[in-house]
């Protein structure tokens, strides 16, 4: 599983809590965490992806407040 983080570079996305986008191929599973689906998207293109051949997008909320043992 790959692991890409997108940078925070608007006033307003500094205001919004980012989440965790896993991009599914029939090949990989790419973990993404960026403000919205079309970031989350292009940031895994910008890494090499091919939209072509997206499978399914998942997204998910990070809970900031929660600790995951």
């Amino acid at each position: 599983v790959q692991t890409c983080a997108l940078p925070i570079s608007s006033e307003s996305a500094m205001n919004s809590t980012p989440r965790l986008f896993v991009i599914q191929t029939s090949t990989e599973e790419v973990s993404v965490t960026a403000m919205d689906f079309e970031d989350a998207v292009q940031t895994w293109v910008d890494g090499g992806g091919l939209p072509a051949e997206i499978l399914a997008v998942e997204e998910h909320e990070n809970h900031a407040d929660q600790t995951i043992h």
